[in-house]
């Protein structure tokens, strides 16, 4: 990530600690820029390696107190389980971590990466505008920040931000429509091959992916690396087959090469409404209603009846979707040995069951250069993608010889967080940090594990690309 902080997801594997308590960390997904100071002041890793935690151990913490889960875990961290947590968080921890997704946006060189997160920060309204990578206005991508990025037209660090996309979801209750706001912190990777450190060191902080395929391309080298990167820090990711407008555009090529090159079971949530030039929008097989965007700049997201030339088809990739679902995923392979078929809810419920658990991976279509169906992949990521309770976080915990833990995804546990990315700027030194658990403020004392000093947070702050906002906290 680059320069930005980051605060609100489940970190993976941590290795910074309060100095006033052993470590932990809260679930934020935080990249703390720090100034000049220690250049490793934070450090550690994904899956249990060196972090600082003392006790926890579970993954949605829901105890009653933060002090009665470390009393526990003191006491015996074997009994307390990470579904012990769960049940005892406290409710409004839990309903504001159900809403924070820590994604990254990630893919094969000149397949769209970029031009896709203009778009998703412009529709979220994180953005006023749009401008292109090669636009005419030579003003560039948001996310482009170097000159030499814009110069040459790719990504060649990480860019981080963060932004809000409203969401309209059915009430539990009375089943009504009603907007609901999730809170999105993102990175942009870079796609060409002599930059891939940069890929592997924000899939090492995230929670899930968005992974881009060219319609034309369909699965190229740098893909393939990708995925072997997603598979080595357990990142859950969606496909979104991109450039459906360009010519030569075959979306069952992607879909083919996912499953056989990928080696990842995969298959469409969608069906393109025409192609190349003609490319309109997409069918949702789930709810098999036609998605179309326009606007001057597809901001409007209309839905209509499935065409009447395109019902056949629908119907059937609908099938083949339930069909590899049923590979993946018990319940609905219960439904089709009985011969029903699943509903709506029970098709989306068990394609984020099969995604978090890296068992599946549901494909989407659009343009983003042409500014169509970008909005259906947002909604994708906020309905399959895993929020920061839902990752397993893994630490290490020194008072009891490295033996393996569980970090808690809650505010008021101790700190643990880890410094991922150190960059120079014309800010100064600037550190950026994944939250695992507790939260971290400016000016608090922190333990690094690595070299075992205590260090001084003297700044805080969020990253919008090359943009600052100062923060007092983050978790």
């Amino acid at each position: 990530m680059r320069a930005h902080a980051l605060a609100r997801a489940s970190l993976r594997n941590a290795s910074l600690r309060s100095a006033s308590e052993t470590a932990a960390s809260r679930r934020s997904f935080a990249s703390l820029s720090s100034r000049p100071q220690h250049p490793h002041s934070l450090s550690g890793q994904r899956h249990a390696r060196r972090a600082p935690v003392t006790r926890l151990d579970a993954r949605r913490w829901q105890s009653a107190t933060a002090a009665k889960i470390q009393e526990a875990a003191v006491q015996d961290p074997s009994t307390l389980s990470q579904e012990a947590i769960v049940e005892n968080l406290d409710p409004q921890e839990a309903a504001r971590l159900d809403k924070v997704r820590n994604i990254g946006i990630a893919a094969h060189i000149d397949s769209g990466k970029t031009t896709a997160t203009e778009r998703v920060l412009y529709y979220t309204g994180r953005i006023k505008d749009i401008h292109e990578v090669r636009g005419r206005d030579a003003v560039g991508a948001k996310m482009d920040s170097m000159d030499l990025e814009r110069e040459k037209g790719i990504t060649i660090q990480s860019a981080a931000t963060f932004c809000d996309w409203v969401k309209k979801q059915p009430d539990p209750v009375t089943g009504e429509l009603k907007d609901e706001k999730y809170h999105i912190n993102l990175i942009d990777t870079p796609g060409h091959i002599d930059f891939t450190i940069e890929v592997e060191r924000a899939l090492r902080v995230l929670d899930g992916a968005v992974l881009i395929l060219c319609a034309v391309s369909g699965v190229q080298s740098q893909t393939v690396t990708v995925d072997r990167q997603m598979r080595r820090y357990n990142v859950p990711r969606i496909s979104f087959v991109n450039k459906m407008d360009r010519a030569g555009a075959n979306p069952w090529k992607a879909v083919e090469g996912i499953n056989q090159k990928l080696k990842m079971p995969a298959a469409a949530i969608q069906v393109p409404i025409g192609a190349e030039d003609e490319f309109e929008g997409v069918v949702d097989l789930i709810r098999m209603k036609a998605v179309y965007s326009e606007g001057m700049k597809g901001e409007v997201v209309r839905e209509a009846e499935v065409p009447e030339h395109l019902v056949q088809l629908c119907n059937e990739k609908r099938r083949v979707l339930i069909d590899t679902l049923a590979d993946v995923d018990d319940s609905i392979a219960d439904l089709v040995l009985e011969e029903q078929t699943p509903s709506p809810e029970e098709i989306k419920a068990a394609i984020r069951r099969a995604t978090i658990s890296l068992k599946f991976s549901p494909v989407l279509m659009g343009s983003a250069l042409a500014d169509k169906s970008v909005q259906p992949m947002l909604d994708a990521v906020v309905d399959y993608l895993p929020n920061p309770s839902e990752v397993t976080n893994l630490a290490l915990d020194r008072k009891r010889d490295e033996k393996p833990v569980k970090l808690v995804s809650y505010n008021a546990l101790p700190f643990v967080g880890l410094a991922f990315k150190l960059e120079e700027s014309n800010f100064g030194q600037l550190t950026y940090i994944r939250v695992y658990q507790g939260s971290l403020k400016k000016g608090a004392n922190v333990f690094n594990a690595r070299t075992g000093n205590k260090v001084k947070i003297p700044r805080i702050v969020r990253m919008h690309s090359n943009e600052m906002e100062e923060v007092q906290e983050i978790g």
